[in-house]
């Protein structure tokens, strides 16, 4: 037999189907897959009906099934072609807030270290006279 994947040719019977260079599964030869089902009553589908649902089964699904059609999930801004010019301002809005935050809390950071070394350079200062 010759593996499907790799092309090596290898003796299916000696690996059960594996093929030695790259441990691919190969299914039997066509012919041997059909003759292995034919005779087994278990996978015959002629006069196969289908289970049918009883009691509480049944009920339920009559009283929560409905002929909606399933919920789509709602387009975002960012998914959303049409609204992608809209999503990268309220992008560029936000990274403008950010970046005034931090600038803003940079500037407060140096206030209070100025006023910091004036306290101790007053105490320096009241402590030479």
């Amino acid at each position: 037999m010759q593996c499907k994947r790799c092309k090596t040719f290898f003796k299916y019977d000696k690996y059960d189907g594996i093929c030695p260079q790259c441990a691919y599964f190969n299914r039997p030869p066509g012919m041997e897959e059909v003759d292995l089902f034919e005779d087994d009553k278990r996978f015959q589908t002629e006069n196969y009906v289908l289970p049918q649902m009883e009691g509480i089964h049944m009920e339920l699904h009559k009283k929560y099934d409905s002929d909606k059609k399933p919920h789509k999930k709602k387009k975002t801004a960012k998914n959303n072609a049409g609204h992608f010019s809209d999503y990268l301002e309220i992008k560029s809005k936000k990274n403008m807030e950010t970046k005034k935050d931090a600038a803003n809390s940079r500037v407060r950071i140096i206030v209070c270290l100025i006023v910091a070394i004036i306290a101790i350079l007053f105490q320096i200062f009241e402590n030479m006279m």
